[in-house]
């Protein structure tokens, strides 16, 4: 494989990388968020006019975190699209050492 093809895999592989975090933190946040206050809205089955209101405050965080985060995910694409970036790889040296006696 030439080396222009290895640096463009090199470039791909870190985006969806970067990508994938970006989204684990987005997915995390939100987790966090209904694990400790889903009580407050049922789980999504909002029973009462207070626990709808709050449900639909809910979904306007998710809806925010989430827009936030995949403007985080383009602008951090565009910027990867700036560099040039090589993968380094693993690299072994080995040191002959004369035994005693020789």
């Amino acid at each position: 494989m030439d080396r222009n093809k290895e640096d463009l895999g090199a470039k791909n592989q870190l985006s969806q990388s970067v990508q994938q975090k970006i989204n684990t933190t987005m997915i995390g946040a939100l987790a966090s968020i209904e694990e400790i206050f889903g009580y407050l809205w049922r789980d999504g089955d909002p029973q009462n006019e207070q626990e709808r209101a709050l449900y639909a405050m809910f979904q306007e965080v998710r809806n925010n975190i989430l827009d936030k985060g995949n403007r985080q995910k383009r602008l951090s694409a565009e910027d990867l699209d700036n560099y040039s970036i090589t993968r380094n790889r693993y690299r072994f040296d080995f040191v002959v050492k004369p035994r005693k006696g020789e």
